[in-house]
């Protein structure tokens, strides 16, 4: 810690205080007593033309100035501070005052006298705030006869823009002078600051905005327009004042895509390398991947460095095998939309798995199957992916044991083919299948219909029958939201809310009641909870004897639902009459009813 540590000869230059551990990282600058000052800087210009000096004012309330910049190799540049005088070398009417880290000045509120002149000094500041040489500007003189200068000039006819997308046009805009007796602006533009390489000096008569046509312009230079006032009465011109300059561009943004190839299933990424002349944009990037089959996916795009991107996508189990395709979209800040890319624009997509090999087939939802080694023989291409409503409409409205999620569609298609294209639905031996339902905030209740978690279900759409039918032996993973089961062939199948109006046994019903064998098929008894184990139901006659006992798989379906076809274990019919039925559960006790039986 640093109270244990010995620093020798060196002192810290910077306070230490609240170390911890868990805090912060500290940086500290070891050295003598004596800090080394940032660089001097080089030149104080008067005025706010970057780099260009004025001798004369007609201002008596505020004075300008410009400085190039310092540095310092140690401890960094923390700012300027500048101070004002009638005497080079010594502040007087303005003390060191802070200016952060910008190159310019303009001071107000200040009361200047006629025919005085008046000195910038500008020091640069490190980061332990030790200053450099103060460099003094060689002064402006106030003379009222001047007019002032324009208050601002700003490329373009509105806002100041820094890029423009023109090889033969540009405009500039300024402020009105604060002086009366301005009889006309005039204006100049070049390729430096008060240049005339462009434009020499043209009168604007009093209009505050210029466009120039017709021009050469040339691709990455950057044109300044300089702007003076002038008093025909006293045939003087104010300080001239330039524009930050506008940088030529009219190359539209290109893009070379790097991705490994071919992508598969699952997530990938990859790099997007940016070529843009003013390496600003307005918008973008944007791409986009096209598969073979024509669906299209964005792309989620990340800032890396330079002019360098990361890529992130999923390939998801129902994007086609083969070339697909990338487009691109971005606009630079000069407005130039470009659309190129130059090189990994078609990627290939690969989607197969061997039947030997098997594995895991996914998509960015969180539905996955797994087909184990040698369940199939050969190549396939499996897919998830959203079942058309209309295929389950019929037996969602039939589901009397079990209620679809209304607020996600959870109804998914498992499907397989092989290399010819046929369709594979069966397999030597069982499946995964999971499906993933939504509970982001972890309180156990699917989002949005929030019913009990402990109330999913797997389900396979029996198409022939118009029914949803409980998969056995389904497993739920509260942590991973998902439920899963082992399934020997691949169909539409959904997560779906079982007939679990209470956990608990209080709500045991048989119907029909009285049950007449001849007119239906089997009794029902429901009311078990879906997460129930390891169930039993005997039924007994009302001399108490056992007629038949039920369990998982033998009467007792994978939501605990159970049927009884009126028959003993042997197979032989029970008589009509009164039976009572005893259900026992391991974790939510016994339960008992009565029925009536008839044939």
């Amino acid at each position: 810690t640093p109270d244990s540590r010995s620093y020798g000869s060196y002192t810290l230059k910077l306070p230490i205080s609240a170390v911890s551990a868990s805090g912060p990282v500290m940086t500290f600058y070891l050295g003598t007593s004596d800090a080394t000052p940032p660089a001097t800087i080089a030149a104080v210009y008067d005025g706010l033309t970057s780099g260009s000096d004025i001798t004369r004012t007609g201002s008596t309330s505020q004075l300008s100035a410009n400085w190039t910049a310092s540095s310092d190799a140690d401890t960094g540049l923390a700012g300027y501070q500048y101070a004002i005088g009638t005497v080079s070398g010594t502040p007087g009417l303005a003390g060191w005052t802070d200016n952060g880290t910008s190159l310019y000045v303009t001071r107000t509120g200040l009361t200047l006298a006629e025919g005085t002149t008046y000195y910038f000094g500008v020091r640069a500041v490190n980061g332990v705030g030790v200053t450099s040489t103060p460099t003094w500007s060689n002064g402006q003189y106030v003379d009222t006869s001047m007019p002032e200068s324009v208050p601002y000039v700003y490329d373009s006819t509105g806002t100041d823009i820094d890029h423009l997308n023109s090889l033969s046009r540009l405009s500039a805009n300024w402020g009105a002078s604060p002086s009366s007796g301005v009889t006309e602006y005039q204006y100049a533009a070049g390729t430096v600051p008060g240049g005339e390489q462009l434009q020499s000096w043209t009168s604007a008569a009093l209009a505050t905005s210029v466009t120039l046509t017709g021009l050469t312009l040339a691709e990455g230079t950057t044109y300044y327009v300089t702007v003076r006032a002038y008093n025909s009465v006293s045939g003087k011109y104010s300080a001239d004042l330039s524009s930050d300059g506008q940088m030529v561009d009219v190359t539209s943004p290109t893009a070379r895509v790097i991705l490994s190839s071919p992508l598969t299933n699952g997530a990938f990424t990859g790099k997007l390398v940016l070529t843009e002349a003013t390496g600003a944009l307005a918008w973008g990037p944007r791409l986009t991947l096209t598969t073979s089959g024509g669906y299209s996916a964005p792309l989620t795009l990340t800032y890396l460095t330079g002019s360098t991107w990361t890529i992130s996508g999923f390939v998801e189990s129902y994007y086609s095998t083969g070339t697909a395709s990338l487009s691109f979209r971005a606009a630079d800040a000069a407005g130039n939309t470009g659309s190129s890319i130059t090189s990994g624009a078609s990627p290939a997509i690969s989607q197969a798995i061997t039947g030997s090999a098997g594995g895991t087939v996914r998509n960015s939802d969180g539905d996955y199957v797994t087909v184990p080694a040698g369940a199939y023989t050969g190549t396939l291409f499996v897919s998830i992916s959203t079942a058309a409503a209309s295929r389950s409409a019929a037996a969602d409205s039939a589901a009397v044991t079990s209620s679809k999620i209304q607020s996600s569609d959870l109804v998914r298609e498992f499907s397989a083919r092989d290399l010819s294209g046929a369709e594979v639905t069966s397999f030597s031996s069982p499946l995964k299948v999971s499906l993933a339902y939504p509970d982001a905030n972890g309180d156990g209740r699917i989002d949005g219909d929030y019913v009990s978690e402990g109330l999913a279900w797997l389900y396979y759409l029996d198409e022939a029958a118009g029914r949803w039918t409980p998969v056995s032996g389904t497993v739920r993973d509260a942590s991973a939201n998902t439920v899963s089961a082992q399934v020997s062939h691949f169909s539409v199948y959904s997560v779906r809310v079982a007939d679990g109006s209470a956990l608990s046994l209080s709500n045991l019903k048989a119907y029909p009641n009285p049950c007449d064998l001849s007119k239906v098929a089997a009794l029902t008894m429901s009311g078990i909870p879906v997460d129930a184990s390891d169930v039993k139901v005997h039924i007994f006659n009302s001399a108490g004897e056992l007629v038949r006992t039920l369990s998982s798989g033998d009467g007792v379906d994978g939501v605990n639902t159970v049927t009884w076809d009126g028959r003993g274990k042997g197979g032989s019919r029970a008589a009509s009459g009164l039976y009572i039925y005893l259900v026992k559960t391991g974790n939510y006790g016994k339960g008992k009813g009565k029925f009536f039986v008839i044939w």
